[in-house]
């Protein structure tokens, strides 16, 4: 199955933990898990049943590119946010096996940042 969801912020992992106040953290963590849970619900897509799955994240971003490894924290809030919409029972080794994380260029028109997940099983 494949979900698409809107990035209410571009920000490397980098930047979330270096330079930033708690209060807004937990701001971008909230605004993260409201995306998926629109994402999520709008989508009418039934969870996975057999576990653990493969989760293929794919960014699509306007403007510079980020190294992929600090795509890792945008990747780990939207997780949460599966965990928290019930899309996904948890998010422990026992559910997610294994994940992939890729980065594209957005069309030069665009100017909206978004992630495309495909979620399949790895059994």
């Amino acid at each position: 199955m494949k979900l698409s969801v809107l990035l209410p912020y571009k920000i490397s992992t980098n930047a979330f933990y270096a330079r930033m106040h708690w209060t807004k953290r937990a701001e971008i963590v909230k605004a993260f898990r409201d995306e998926v849970f629109i994402a999520w619900k709008s989508s009418k897509m039934v969870p996975p049943h057999d576990f653990p799955v493969k989760m293929v994240y794919c960014f699509v971003l306007v403007g510079k590119m980020l190294d992929i490894s600090n795509l890792s924290g945008m990747t780990k809030m939207i997780e949460d946010g599966l965990v928290a919409c019930e899309a996904l029972p948890d998010d422990t080794p026992a559910y997610v096996g294994e994940i992939i994380i890729r980065e594209r260029r957005a069309n030069k028109k665009s100017k909206i940042n978004f992630v495309e997940i495909e979620i399949d099983s790895l059994l």
